[in-house]
């Protein structure tokens, strides 16, 4: 039996603001402003990240992240999403999104999603074709520190982690700084990756915010607007 698609949950996000988290250092800064549901955020998780965070999505490209966290409690709860290469390995609640391959043009006619070979640019994607007006990345760090890339080389000695890593973030930021290819003009993307503790911001190329101000921002907005609605609302009755 087919495993639905990513595509059957299109648009069922609109109006949303979307907050994507990753598993970098700074998480640990925001974690309490993400624990618990907000009615107008959609929480994307990547990964891992699940595992932290009990997010409406479960987003991933990591076939060994599925693998690893499909039993976690807030995996359970979460829509799953994942790519298309690993479904043989995915329970029937799954639901599958598409690359885009070569023909970008075309495959995002089809609504397929781009990734760079890496889950943020996906659920990017995905959080788009949602129908979300704005997303805001917590924990995308896309940046590792040396103690990081010896203690996966120890781990792991078969594979150049340091290049992997060098690799992978610049192909971010590249899909990043090109993202009037695959975005619309009005969908906002913002950085929230930030540690208090080295008042440092995430390296992702994005305009820097922090997740406290987006949820503010955000609160006000819905305020204005329920106000609004009232006032119209009373004025057609007059």
């Amino acid at each position: 039996m087919p495993l639905p698609l990513a595509k059957d949950l299109y648009g069922t996000g609109r109006g949303h603001l979307a907050v994507i988290i990753g598993t970098g250092p700074s998480i640990s800064h925001a974690v309490r402003n993400v624990m618990e549901p907000n009615p107008n955020v959609l929480r994307i998780a990547l990964n891992d990240a699940i595992a932290t965070i009990p997010a409406e999505y479960w987003f991933w490209i990591d076939g060994d992240a599925y693998l690893r966290q499909k039993d976690h409690p807030n995996a359970r709860k979460a829509v799953k999403v994942g790519v298309e290469h690993f479904q043989h390995l995915y329970e029937p609640s799954v639901y599958v999104w598409e690359r885009c391959l070569k023909d970008l043009a075309g495959d995002l006619e089809k609504g397929n999603l781009v990734h760079r070979s890496t889950s943020l640019i996906g659920a990017i994607s995905f959080a788009m074709r949602l129908g979300c007006f704005r997303a805001v990345t917590v924990g995308c760090d896309n940046r590792v520190s040396e103690e990081q890339i010896v203690a996966r080389e120890k781990t792991d000695p078969s594979k150049n982690w340091r290049d992997i890593y060098t690799f992978t973030f610049a192909r971010i930021n590249e899909a990043i700084a090109n993202r009037k290819k695959w975005l619309p003009d009005d969908f906002a993307l913002v950085d929230a990756s930030f540690r208090k503790d080295t008042l440092e911001h995430g390296a992702l190329l994005l305009p820097k915010t922090t997740l406290a101000r987006e949820l503010a921002l955000l609160r006000e907005f819905k305020e204005w607007e329920s106000k609004r609605r009232l006032s119209y609302g009373g004025a057609l009755g007059a």
